[in-house]
């Protein structure tokens, strides 16, 4: 029978790191792109296959369930 489950990229088992430290943010720095997301911004779907690495510096995120 096969799975009808979607896996979420904020699922504890997909994430390599679960905090990364102020030394290893700076070693990425000059690798990405700081932006801002408005509030209630979609950052990605839940079933999106194209989904970018991004690292949330402050503030926090919520998961929400798509009507």
């Amino acid at each position: 029978m096969a799975s009808n489950l979607v896996h979420s990229a904020l699922a504890t088992h997909t994430q390599v790191f679960r905090g990364l430290t102020a030394a290893q943010i700076n070693r990425i720095r000059p690798f990405a792109s700081l932006r801002h997301a408005a509030l209630c911004e979609v950052l990605f779907e839940a079933d999106a296959s194209d989904v970018s690495s991004f690292i949330l510096l402050s503030r926090a995120m919520q998961v929400a369930a798509s009507a």
